[in-house]
């Protein structure tokens, strides 16, 4: 029974796979796409999620399937997503599929980044008008890395796109105005921002300073030879 107030449970659900390629040069599938690979599925099933709560973990080359958090699977999730639809709170789950991901896609951040103003702050602070060219998750995480390029706090390491929490996900019109800012967490290795189109606040994204790409995929095969013997059920988190 739900308590008033909160959303209730859905039942267990199990969606089709994700239809994802790898970001520009990249060897591994990138959060933006991600995220709203996650979310354009779940509209073909009539579900769009507000307060949306999305956490990434460790990279992946593979296909991903969605599932909800209660599901046993023999593979850990490599990152979690909650949302609230009508009113039922749902936990979902990415898992790794035994499918490779061979296509990629053309992207130029080079071409996005060359719209984007630097606004005199004490804080790093970049704006944008948006163009038809790119989704606004695209957007949003490209400044974010870009207004971070500055701060190195560790060796060896790079700026990856941890989580990201916001009220809801709508395209915005051509010509909004996009602004980032970096609201907490500067100096150390998880770095918060805020995200605002024309003047309202839409939610926060973390980014965390983590060990190269490579160098995670290196440790992932070190451990390959580590096969599951049960089903592993996971908490999300």
């Amino acid at each position: 029974m739900a308590v008033e107030g909160q959303a209730a449970s859905v039942p267990l659900m199990d969606f089709e796979e994700l239809r994802l390629a790898f970001k520009g040069a990249r060897s591994y599938l990138h959060g933006t796409d991600i995220f709203a690979g996650c979310l354009d599925l779940l509209a073909t099933e009539g579900i769009v999620l507000r307060d949306i709560d999305m956490k990434l973990g460790r990279p992946s080359r593979s296909a991903l399937r969605l599932v909800s958090v209660g599901n046993c699977t023999m593979q850990p999730a490599i990152a979690y997503l909650r949302g609230i639809h009508g009113s039922r709170l749902l936990e979902l789950k990415l898992v790794e599929t035994d499918q490779v991901v061979s296509s990629r896609y053309q992207f130029d951040e080079s071409d996005l980044l060359g719209d984007v103003t630097r606004v005199k702050s004490e804080v790093p602070t970049l704006q944008l008008v948006r163009t038809k060219r790119y989704r606004d998750i695209d957007l949003w995480i490209s400044m974010i890395k870009h207004a971070l390029a500055n701060e190195v706090p560790g060796p060896d390491g790079q700026w990856l796109f941890g989580r990201i929490r916001i009220a809801k996900y709508e395209e915005s019109k051509t010509g909004s105005r996009h602004t980032i800012r970096a609201i907490a967490g500067l100096g150390t290795r998880n770095v918060r921002s805020s995200i605002q189109v024309d003047d309202t606040d839409l939610g926060m994204v973390d980014f965390v300073w983590s060990p190269r790409i490579e160098a995670q995929f290196a440790t992932i095969r070190k451990f390959k030879h580590l096969k599951l013997t049960a089903t592993r059920c996971e908490e999300g988190r």
